[in-house]
């Protein structure tokens, strides 16, 4: 093994941060679970854009994914609104990442309480 490649194997990679798209999914996703968004509630791109502090093209891909997740329903010409029903249809393999991905989102919520706490 030469010098060179034992330098490169020491030098940590650099961890890419996350894309203001993720950031929206994040703060929506919560939003909705949390009940700050309420189901059937209508979802401004705007004031989500406003309230996050980025513009309305990464809150619009947000809201894409989310529908993609079930979470979201876009109806064109009228908007985003939070799905009536949260999530994909029960016992379809995209459940399985849904309640997956609420669990996780739920127990680092619960940890960083319990950090927080003395």
């Amino acid at each position: 093994m030469s010098s060179k490649s034992k330098t490169m194997a020491a030098v940590p990679k650099i961890k890419r941060p996350k894309s203001l798209t993720d950031i929206a999914v994040e703060h929506i996703r919560a939003s909705i679970i949390e009940g700050s968004l309420n189901l059937g509630g209508q979802i401004s791109e705007a004031a989500l854009a406003l309230q996050l502090g980025i513009s309305k093209t990464p809150v619009r891909e947000a809201l894409i994914q989310l529908a993609s997740m079930g979470l979201v329903v876009i109806r064109p010409r009228r908007g985003a609104v939070v799905a009536d029903t949260v999530g994909p249809k029960r016992g379809s393999p995209a459940a399985l990442a849904f309640t997956l991905k609420h669990a996780e989102a739920l127990s680092d919520r619960l940890l960083k309480r319990r950090i927080r706490k003395p």
